[in-house]
């Protein structure tokens, strides 16, 4: 049986979150292998030698040899706020060798949100996601319930 939300308790249950990680960690992955690419995690998922599974950010991978990352966080299917938006931020110190420029994914996770993001992810990844075209991607798409 399918569900608007899959993995809705990935908040509550440790077992849900990792596979939500590995989920996302393995999209991002295989988008890049097709294109040649290999991604690294650039962000600390750890506080005090502790994991943050809070959902911000789900996985923070870098295109390796590049500055540029995805960041995916995902907000609680019950939470009032809208079901997806994207932007771009920069992430550590500008110039740094350690900066990355994000594209950041912020959703509800559901099988259309995880399709536009695959889209997205793609373009950025292959140097074809402005911020013209984000805003272009990002208008048609309504994610609301109704």
């Amino acid at each position: 049986m399918s569900t608007l939300y899959p993995y809705v308790d990935f908040l509550e249950n440790e077992e849900t979150y990792l596979i939500v990680q590995e989920v996302w960690s393995d999209l991002i992955g295989r988008i890049a292998a097709v294109h040649g690419l290999e991604t690294v995690g650039y962000m600390n998922l750890s506080q005090n030698g502790n994991p943050v599974r809070d959902g911000n950010p789900v996985v923070a991978d870098k295109i390796r040899g590049t500055q540029k990352g995805i960041r995916v966080v995902l907000i609680d299917p019950i939470d009032d706020s809208g079901s997806f938006s994207a932007w771009f931020n920069n992430f550590g110190v500008k110039g740094s060798d350690e900066a990355v420029e994000e594209l950041v994914l912020d959703m509800k996770m559901s099988h259309a949100t995880l399709g536009i993001s695959s889209i997205l992810i793609e373009l950025w990844m292959t140097d074809r996601l402005t911020d013209e075209a984000l805003d272009d991607w990002l208008r048609p798409w309504s994610f609301e319930e109704e």
